[in-house]
């Protein structure tokens, strides 16, 4: 099934914008095969896309650093 990325679900872009592919997940591995073969998506690119645990550990620190800080500096003002 395709669906509209989130984004380009607007008015302006209904004809055109990228694409979300879902597949049952007892499809996956012949539908990143199709992929892959057809070139629509590169083994790099698809290994780009899964998110390293430690990355994402890591951003939420520093977003919890930063509203830390905007308190801190909001509390004493």
């Amino acid at each position: 099934m395709l669906r509209r990325s989130r984004g380009f679900d607007v008015p302006d872009f209904l004809a055109s914008g990228p694409r979300d592919v879902l597949v049952p997940a007892s499809g996956l591995s012949a539908a990143r095969e199709v992929l892959l073969q057809s070139e629509i998506i590169s083994a790099e690119r698809e290994a780009s896309l899964i998110p390293v645990p430690w990355h994402v550990m890591g951003l939420l620190l520093a977003a919890l650093a930063l509203v830390a800080i905007v308190l801190l500096i909001a509390t004493r003002l």
